[in-house]
């Protein structure tokens, strides 16, 4: 499919947003990813694996990550507005499924980006979270905040608990969510993290049907 490039929005911390406007038609399930393709300076075409961070209402295509020194990144930086790239791929089972439970919503740095459009896509479809998001982040404000922070206004069984430069452990959500043995589990991060925690969760009795883990954990390179 073709995407073309819009526009780009810096969330700080050296995060950005980039924005593409599908040109045929294109559907998705919240908390799923795209592959990118960009060309390269001298020849050939390079690629990445990005969650979309906009929910399946929206009539873009967001992606949000960290930015570094690789050419990748440095290509994407460099996009000009009208510019058109490949996009394919649309896949992943980080979803919000049916299960009634209660949610623990666990995110590290830029694993933010699936709970955005999780929740984004609930709240314009009016259903209640009934969730509690734990997010860990070493910038004040984290990235997304200011919209989280509206989200919890508008739904009351919705709950944000942010964490600024420090690191998750177990004693972090065991104490924030009391009930966590009996809720759906989702986390989202470093690859680190995200199995040191489940390792954790499940070691401390959680069912491993009540554990979802975003084994696409964003490019850092």
């Amino acid at each position: 499919m073709k995407l073309r490039f819009m526009k780009k929005n810096d969330e700080g911390n050296d995060v950005w947003s980039f924005y593409f406007k599908p040109l045929e038609p294109l559907t998705w399930i919240a908390g799923q990813s795209v592959r990118l393709e960009l060309p390269r300076k001298m020849f050939g075409i390079d690629e990445r694996r990005f969650t979309i961070t906009s929910a399946p209402f929206e009539s873009h295509v967001m992606i949000t990550t960290k930015l570094s020194d690789s050419s990748f990144k440095q290509n994407l930086r460099n996009l000009k507005p009208d510019e058109i790239i490949n996009g394919y791929a649309v896949e992943g089972k980080f979803v919000w499924d049916k299960d009634m439970r209660h949610r623990l919503l666990i995110a590290g740095g830029i694993g933010i980006t699936p709970y955005r459009s999780m929740i984004a896509q609930k709240i314009y479809e009016k259903q209640p979270l009934d969730a509690t998001l734990i997010y860990s982040s070493k910038a004040k404000p984290a990235v997304f905040e200011k919209e989280l922070l509206q989200w919890q206004r508008q739904d009351l069984s919705f709950h944000c608990h942010f964490l600024i430069s420090k690191r998750l452990i177990f004693n972090d959500y065991a104490t924030l969510v009391p009930a966590w043995l009996q809720s759906k589990v989702y986390i989202s991060g470093p690859s680190k993290m995200v199995e040191e925690l489940s390792s954790y969760l499940l070691e401390f009795g959680l069912s491993e049907s009540y554990l979802k883990q975003d084994l696409f954990t964003g490019n850092l390179d």
